[in-house]
């Protein structure tokens, strides 16, 4: 019991910090993941707090989980609703209250966008091969993909390339700051193989501890 309830604990450090990685690419401004970018088109859009937008898509996220798996939906499931409201708690906080400076200079903007990508991988990482709690977006894409046998990587490279399309469309069409820009680019070549790597040097390790 113990042993579970540290587990929980160490989920909910790498979450908030992770959240907090988030806030800080979104503060750098020089472009973030498609998700994120998503979010924060849809912010600007609706006038609401960034991190707000990411609860409100996050549990949406959940909600079609639960159309999709109905009676298979499990608590496991069900607590990505409070995750989805301390991811974007957290996002809020760090963006609107800690990081209340600008950052001007171009080249330390993308020093801190490949470490946020870096760290963020790491982060995403440990939480997978925990197999606690998975984020919202990853839930409802392995969910589909388990229901209709399609290839997860593909349905989460989908989703990816329409949350981009959406948030340039919006920019577009509302005039507003584009938020899809040369760090979502980074994101995209960096984030995977990133994760991949970390992903292999934690299973390794764990299999050494075993």
């Amino acid at each position: 019991m113990k042993k579970n309830l540290y587990q929980y604990f160490i989920l909910l450090l790498l979450i908030c910090f992770n959240a907090a990685l988030v806030a800080l690419a979104l503060k750098v401004n020089v472009g973030v993941d498609s998700w994120a970018a998503f979010s924060q088109s849809l912010a600007n859009a609706m006038h609401v707090k960034v991190g707000t937008m990411e609860t409100i898509l996050n549990c949406l996220c959940v909600f079609l989980e639960l159309i999709i798996l109905k009676k298979h939906f499990t608590w496991k499931h069900m607590m990505q609703i409070p995750l989805s409201f301390l991811i974007g708690y957290v996002i809020n906080f760090v963006y609107y209250n800690i990081l209340t400076f600008e950052f001007t200079y171009y080249p330390m903007k993308i020093i801190i966008i490949i470490g946020v990508y870096i760290l963020s991988a790491i982060i995403v990482a440990l939480i997978m091969t925990m197999n606690l709690i998975t984020y919202p977006l990853e839930g409802v894409c392995h969910a589909f993909c388990q229901k209709y046998q399609y290839p997860f990587h593909q349905c989460r490279q989908g989703i990816d390339i329409l949350c981009i399309i959406i948030s340039l469309l919006l920019s577009f069409v509302l005039s507003m700051p584009f938020v899809v820009r040369e760090g979502t680019v980074i994101g995209m070549i960096l984030f995977g193989p990133m994760l991949g790597f970390a992903m292999k040097i934690i299973k390794s390790k764990q299999k050494n501890l075993s």
